[in-house]
């Protein structure tokens, strides 16, 4: 048994003008979300083995804050394409990244990280800012993981930062 958790980033500051949508930070309430999700990880030990990130600057804080908030020493996957991707893609950088691993998260960005949750269970799960998703996945390893036969998938937990 894997498990995937598939995390939005946490809530960032408003665009200026000029700057690209990669490029926006997040907003310090962003930051303490991500703090909390990291605790929570650390707390019920659900810290991942890897962690594939977005490299837009409010996915990879988030990444990083996260796993130093849960003193976690997981490997950070830089990866542009999540940044404005298709489920598809997501499932290709997991077969492609997961290696070894038993729980892997993927720090990204809606709609897909909702659609793909939605893939796996077969049902709608709305994902705010900052909410992480743990999905349990029956494979031996991360290189056969595909969404044929999805929607079989068990959600395991919804963790929400406060609000």
């Amino acid at each position: 048994m894997k498990e995937l958790q598939l995390y939005r980033h946490a809530k960032a500051k408003k665009a200026s003008p000029g700057m690209m949508d990669r490029e926006r930070q997040l907003s310090g309430e962003g930051e303490l979300q991500a703090r909390y999700i990291g605790g929570l990880l650390h707390d019920l030990d659900f810290r991942p083995d890897v962690v594939l990130a977005s490299t837009a600057a409010r996915a990879l804080s988030t990444a990083k804050i996260t796993m130093h908030a849960s003193a976690c020493k997981a490997r950070i996957v830089e990866l542009p394409h999540l940044f404005d991707a298709e489920v598809d893609t997501y499932v290709e950088s997991i077969r492609s990244n997961g290696g070894e691993s038993d729980r892997i998260m993927v720090v990204g960005h809606n709609p897909v990280i909702e659609e793909f949750v939605e893939r796996l269970i077969g049902r709608h799960i709305e994902l705010k800012t900052g909410y992480l998703a743990r999905v349990l996945i029956d494979i031996a390893e991360w290189k056969s993981f595909t969404l044929d036969g999805a929607p079989a998938f068990e959600l395991a937990a919804l963790l929400v930062p406060p609000r």
